[in-house]
């Protein structure tokens, strides 16, 4: 059969009924059946339709999509072909007049790929719920690298330190020989920390995560099947998921049963009551004879630091960022929306990496990295909707063509030069506009969206004949419009007198349906 005449996905004809063959945006053509049937099921799971075969997304509903007549009249005029079972070919003249088995040609092919679909399914159903796991799992393991490489910092100080008494730097009266015992029973503990995990490819396809602390192994291994062949990839997120199993405790060993982050805590717990002072206290800590060492504690405080010290005479942790994407797709990157934590280079990649969609992004300071901010916006521009941005960059604005959901846009304060060269834009969606950008740009982006903004708040610091002609056109080009803010710069330039010819003059321009006040004299504002 002319594979033009048939839906890639049901391997039925097309006709002029049901299954009406119609293009996508992309360059495919499915029938409207399975594009009705594809919609529904990405709405069950809250996803946006998108091309079945290459995943572009569709923005308008499958019946309005354009029928692809050429196809239609193809597909009409096509006689219905069967595929021979025992030549294992499209049926002939000759499997029909030697009677060999046939079944129709969109059957056998739907039959060939039931067991593939069936098979999709399930590891579909799998990786649901394995995914979640296997990302808390991640962002545990990341924490906790952290704590260790600060333990790994506080080792390396209480050495250095503990070599200073041994090599009699100690001052008179010192133990040298409890501080050698000390920094003995502190290195049994540092292998973990010094050392680290080896991940080890062995024969036969099996992968071995091994961690050595005081001369005890603990492993665990992972059997790829006997004479397969571990390619780099498999191998590397082998070792990873590995990593995660021996970090929860699914560790083996000879004798009891032990995990490795409980190793590493004790570890941890004790060269923290070493760092504290430069002796060791507690139950377990070994006890001295004779005078103890003379340890300046007050001047390895100072060293330390001054003020509040933090559990065990830690320094109180810098907070991490608070970032998250709300289930409504809000991804607020505000000083108060991370917390007051600066993003790091790991939370930025974790942005990025993210898999969820935003719709309402909030994002301030953009001049720090306007690069990180720039890709943030490329990612998402398809589905934002409401967008607010300060200090704000040139290649920011030249992204705006491209946010074709977007309905309320703000955008206050910028770096440099900046310009929106942003021609009219039909079919926008845009409803309100925050804007205190130069004055041509904010009569620029009003022009871009005219056809559909209702709201416009933006800042006129002059009152020069020109500027606020230039707002009657641009009224006349608003059909919508409904409220008009006028915003200043500075609020203590701002006079009764200097308001009033600035409202007078702009009401004498345009017509009496728009309602046009001050943000520094109304009490609220339209926005």
């Amino acid at each position: 059969m002319n594979s033009s005449s048939e839906c890639g996905l049901c391997y039925n004809r097309y006709d002029d009924t049901v299954r009406i063959p119609k293009n996508l945006s992309c360059g495919h053509v499915k029938c409207l059946e399975c594009l009705n049937r594809t919609k529904l099921t990405q709405r069950q799971m809250n996803r946006p339709l998108k091309c079945p075969e290459c995943a572009v997304l569709i923005l308008v509903e499958p019946v309005d999509l354009t029928t692809n007549y050429t196809i239609l009249q193809e597909a009409s005029g096509v006689a219905n072909q069967f595929h021979c079972d025992r030549c294992n070919k499209v049926a002939d003249w000759e499997c029909e007049k030697n009677g060999h088995s046939l079944r129709g040609l969109w059957a056998h092919r739907a039959l060939q790929t039931e067991s593939s679909r069936k098979a999709v399914d399930a590891w579909s159903a799998v990786l649901e719920k394995v995914v979640p796991k296997v990302l808390q799992m991640k962002d545990i393991a990341e924490e906790q690298l952290q704590e260790t490489l600060v333990s790994q910092s506080k080792a390396n100080q209480l050495t250095q330190r503990l070599s200073a008494f041994i090599n009699g730097r100690a001052g008179p009266g010192a133990d040298q020989e409890g501080a050698m015992r000390d920094a003995g029973e502190c290195s049994l503990r540092l292998p973990p920390l010094q050392r680290g995990a080896k991940f080890m490819e062995l024969d036969k396809g099996s992968v071995r995560f091994e961690v050595q602390d005081g001369g005890e192994i603990w492993a665990a291994n992972l059997d790829m099947g006997s004479g397969s062949t571990v390619k780099p990839e498999v191998l590397s997120v082998a070792q990873f998921l590995m990593f995660l199993l021996c970090k929860e405790g699914y560790m083996q060993k000879q004798e009891p049963r032990c995990d490795l982050m409980s190793l590493l805590q004790q570890g941890q717990n004790h060269l923290s009551r070493a760092v504290k002072d430069l002796k060791l206290t507690g139950d377990k800590a070994p006890k001295p004879k004779g005078p103890s060492p003379a340890v300046n504690v007050q001047g390895q405080q100072g060293q330390q630091g001054q003020g509040q010290q933090g559990p065990r005479g830690r320094q109180p942790a810098q907070p991490a960022p608070a970032w998250t994407i709300t289930d409504d797709g809000v991804l607020d990157l505000s000083p108060s929306g991370v917390g007051g934590a600066p993003l790091g280079p790991q939370d930025k990649a974790a942005i990025l990496k993210s898999t969820k969609l935003v719709t309402h992004l909030i994002a301030h300071k953009c001049n720090e990295d306007p690069d990180f901010y720039t890709n943030v916006i490329v990612k998402h521009a398809p589905y934002i909707e409401k967008l607010e941005l300060r200090q704000v960059h040139q290649s920011h604005l030249h992204m705006l063509g491209s946010m074709r959901m977007l309905t309320d846009l703000k955008l206050l304060n910028y770096v440099g030069k900046v310009s929106v060269g942003m021609s009219a834009q039909p079919g926008c969606v845009l409803r309100s506009l925050f804007v205190k950008l130069p004055t041509n740009v904010q009569f620029d982006l009003w022009e871009a969206y005219a056809s559909s903004l209702s709201n416009i708040v933006m800042r006129i610091e002059v009152s020069s004949l020109g500027i606020h002609t230039r707002v009657r056109a641009m009224v006349a080009k608003t059909p919508n419009l409904r409220t008009l803010v006028l915003s200043r710069y500075n609020s203590a330039e701002h006079t009764p007198e200097e308001c009033a010819k600035q409202l007078g003059l702009i009401s004498s321009l345009i017509h009496n349906g728009i309602k046009v006040s001050c943000s520094i004299c109304a009490a609220n504002t339209p926005l």
